[in-house]
Order: structure tokens, then sequence, then C-alpha cells
């Protein structure tokens, strides 16, 4: 298998080689296609996750498509061929399966792997608004990798102190220091911004919800004024409530 699992020869039975699919990708992906029931081209949705993360994130060279094809081949999605526009094209939709995988993945709790986790954070966040999670398991999310991140920047802290008069290789050690500390502190401006998106999502459905219900109670007094025996009964609980 070449570097990066992007070698996809085929077996001499022709099956497939399998490739190494990166779990945030994978159940990204997954999300994706369960959102779509008509199912999607790899093209396209090669290009919606270019154009919905606005190249933060850029899957290799044909990341995508391979990816697709082992999660075919492991049972997650299935395929069909389709004519658009005249032209044969293979279209990609979730199996149960897949959706069960994607469904444990949010469920379980993050990783407290002391690494920063920059590009899992976005395709986790991908795949919890595709699947219409619960808005508490994301947030459970948060807090772990908050606590995390807050702990590596504490000991960062700690190296960066034991280098300062240090001679010899110090320099390039704090330098390298530095860079972590970025990323660490990076991570967690990440984690502050997808508690905002939670939270305007939650501010936003409320406000939906009340705007239904209000429509709702507008819709059931209109019923009520069209029909006669409705407009009956009113009238005849105004004229009790006179006597």
């Amino acid at each position: 298998m070449g570097r990066g699992g992007r070698e996809t020869a085929c077996l001499r039975d022709g099956r497939r080689r399998p490739v190494l699919v990166r779990e945030e990708v994978r159940h990204a992906l997954i999300a994706l296609l369960a959102s779509e029931p008509e199912g999607v081209h790899a093209y396209e949705l090669d290009r919606r996750l270019r154009v919905l993360s606005e190249g933060f994130w850029t899957p290799y060279s044909g990341e995508i498509s391979r990816t697709l094809h082992q999660l075919e081949d492991e049972g997650d999605i299935s395929s069909e061929w389709q004519l658009e526009d005249g032209r044969p094209k293979r279209v990609f939709t979730a199996a149960r399966h897949g959706v069960e995988r994607v469904d444990a993945w949010l469920e379980a709790e993050i990783t407290a792997d002391p690494r920063p986790l920059h590009q899992k954070l976005w395709h986790r966040f991908v795949a919890h608004r595709a699947r219409k999670r619960d808005v508490t398991k994301m947030i459970r999310d948060i807090h772990v990798r908050r606590a995390v991140s807050l702990e590596q920047l504490r000991r960062l802290e700690e190296r960066l102190a034991e280098t300062v008069g240090a001679q010899g290789y110090a320099p390039f050690i704090r330098v390298a220091l530095r860079i972590r500390e970025f990323e660490w502190k990076a991570e967690l401006g990440i984690l502050e911004e997808i508690e905002r998106e939670l939270a305007h999502d939650e501010k936003t459905d409320s406000v939906n919800d009340r705007a239904t219900d209000s429509s709702d109670e507008v819709c059931d007094h209109g019923r009520e004024d069209r029909d006669p025996q409705q407009r009956a009964r009113k009238a005849g609980r105004r004229g009790s409530a006179l006597t």
C-alpha cells in the first residue's frame, strides 16, 4: 500500500486493494450522504466538502473517490449508475450499517489524545449537523477537548520556562514549543466557534418552533371561523357568559 493509503491497485481476484481511510473523513462522508436520500456522485461530494471547509481542509487528489469505494466495499454505503444530462454517473447513498456506525461514533466520547484535532473537530461538527444530533452530545465533546487543550497549554508554559537562560539548542526548542502553543490556542478558538454555532442553532430552532406554534394557532382559529357549528358553539358560550 502506498504512503497515506493512496495505493488502490486491484488484487488478482479483481477486488480493490484496501486503502487507509481517515476516521473523521469516513464519518463526515457517510453523514453527508445520509442527509441526501437521492444520493450524490463523487465529484459533487468532493466539491461540497471543499466549499464547506473554505479551504480549511483539502482532500488530497482522489481521496474522496477512493474513500467512497472503500466504504462501499465495507458495506457502509452503496452506489448505482444513473444518467445525468445523457451521461452515466455513479451515485452513492448511505447504507444503514454506515449510518449506525456514524451515530455510534458521535455517541462515543471524543478522544482525549493530547494532540491538536483541528480537522477532526471540523469533520465531527459536519457529521453532527448532517445527522441532526442532540446538541448536548457535541457540547460534551467540547468540554472534553477544552480540558485537554488547557492542560497541554499549562505543560507548554512549564517547558518554556525551563528553556529560559538555557544555551545550545534552546532557541530551536522554544520555537517548536511556541508553534505547539499556537496550535493548542487555535483549537481552543475552534471549540469556542463551534460552541457559538451550536448556541445559534438552538436559538434559531426555538424561534422557528414558536413561529410554527403561532402559525398553527392562527390556522386553528381560521378553521373555527369557517365552521358554522364552531361559530354557533362560540356564540352560545358568549351568551351564557353574559347571562
